[in-house]
């Protein structure tokens, strides 16, 4: 969707890092950390959830697929909170906001607070753990939040306020008007720095003079399987790609394989399967259908009940064969499906941004571009996964089963997601039609 471009602009970028690794903790002490931080996020949560499926939907239905519903959400719930009447009307519908502020607001802020309270928990049980048989390594989980906006413009105080106490986003001052090249090189350079190396260049070119405001998030997450896979028992094996009714082609893949504790149940046409990091509150969802070209009815069964019911399912030991698989789909620009969810005075003119910042010589500000990137790769030792989202506005424990082992072979089209446990929300979203 395009929007008549005016003279100032006003650029938002949102970066959700992932990549993930190892932690021991003490149970009593997460448990009730945990159970508070997500009674507190529950509203967050269920936003990105619902979100994330009415987003997932509007996606094209024959390539593997990766994208950050935590990333997306919490990026336009920042750009709501300097909303106002109808613009913030449709984002509340959309994104599944409360509609009162302070509940909306408290809750992301609970849920970053979740999150980032892993990393603590992580260093300090690490080298213990090593003493025991642990690996010793510890959760690597760092959450940025940072506004640069540009030297003098009119940006309202309790906006700012509102972002630096709720979601923990500082302002930096550059000249974007004096120097947009140098003003680019320092976002592009931080946000590097942030995400390990794992996000270059996040904006591809030199921006505007008229750029006004960037807000970024960046959290990134290392750690490692709870079991790792051994690299020794990965193997190439048949994967179907086949998505049609008719006769699958295969593709040989390297397949991981093990006999590990994990979550499981059946359900009517497909088996669900979490594999548990190396922190409890982490997880990734896998979801497989029981018929070859039964993807298309499997996502017609995923719901936020089901998400919900994911970040709880009992262990069981399991025989799994799961591909290892690298996705990196390019950038895409939003506007379009967030305009199809509801979301489409934001990119208008008459868009009520008041409480974002005042007009600067009777020019208000206009969204006009909302972009997102993610990445994810999973193999032997764990996941590493990141995404990035962008708004660019212009001015106008183990516990053993009795039963035997079940076999669960992921040799077909499937699902997955990354999950935080505590409050259910998925960070990571996607499918996998060709894992090569």
């Amino acid at each position: 969707m395009k929007t008549k471009a005016s003279s100032r602009v006003f650029l938002r970028a949102f970066l959700f890092r992932a990549f993930l690794s190892s932690l021991s903790v003490t149970a009593l002490s997460l448990a009730v950390v945990s159970s508070v931080q997500a009674s507190q996020a529950s509203p967050a949560a269920a936003a990105v959830n619902r979100f994330g499926l009415d987003f997932y939907n509007r996606l094209e239905s024959d390539k593997n697929v990766c994208f950050s519903p935590f990333s997306i959400e919490t990026a336009l719930a920042m750009v709501r909170a300097g909303t106002a009447g109808e613009t913030r009307a449709e984002m509340d519908r959309a994104l599944y906001l409360p509609a009162a502020e302070t509940n909306s607001d408290a809750s992301f802020a609970a849920l970053l607070r979740s999150l980032g309270q892993i990393e603590t928990e992580s260093a300090a049980r690490a080298k213990p753990s090593a003493g025991w048989g642990g690996n010793g390594q510890s959760i690597t989980l760092r959450v940025s939040n940072r506004l640069f906006g540009q030297e003098g413009y009119p940006f309202r105080e309790s906006y700012l306020a509102l972002l630096r106490d709720k979601f923990g986003a500082p302002l930096e001052l550059l000249n974007f008007a004096a120097d947009p090249a140098g003003a680019t090189h320092h976002i592009n350079a931080w946000v590097e720095e942030r995400t390990n190396g794992r996000i270059a260049d996040i904006i591809p070119g030199p921006l505007a003079p008229s750029t006004r405001l960037l807000l970024i998030n960046a959290l990134y997450l290392k750690a490692p399987w709870a079991t790792e896979f051994s690299s020794g028992a990965t193997v190439p094996k048949l994967f179907y790609l086949g998505l049609g009714s008719g006769a699958a082609q295969t593709a040989s893949v390297a397949t991981m394989n093990g006999k590990l504790q994990l979550g499981y149940a059946k359900r009517d046409g497909y088996t669900l399967v979490t594999l548990p990091y190396n922190h409890p509150d982490l997880q990734c969802v896998i979801l497989v259908p029981d018929a070859i070209d039964g993807l298309k009815g499997l996502e017609s069964k995923l719901t936020p009940a089901l998400l919900e019911e994911c970040a709880q399912l009992p262990p069981q030991e399991i025989i799994l064969s799961l591909p290892k698989f690298k996705i990196a789909p390019p950038t895409i620009d939003l506007v379009s499906i967030l305009s199809e969810l509801g979301i489409k005075r934001l990119f208008q003119p008459n868009a009520e941004l008041d409480p974002m910042a005042a007009p600067q010589n009777g020019l208000p500000l206009l969204f006009s571009k909302v972009y997102h990137k993610a990445f994810i790769s999973i193999d032997e030792k764990g996941t590493e996964a990141a995404a990035a989202t962008v708004a660019m506005a212009l001015s106008m424990g183990i516990v053993r089963s009795p039963t035997p082992p079940i076999e669960v072979k992921v040799d077909r089209p499937f699902l997955f997601a990354i999950q935080h446990r505590p409050s259910g929300s998925c960070l990571f979203l996607g499918r996998v039609v060709d894992p090569r």
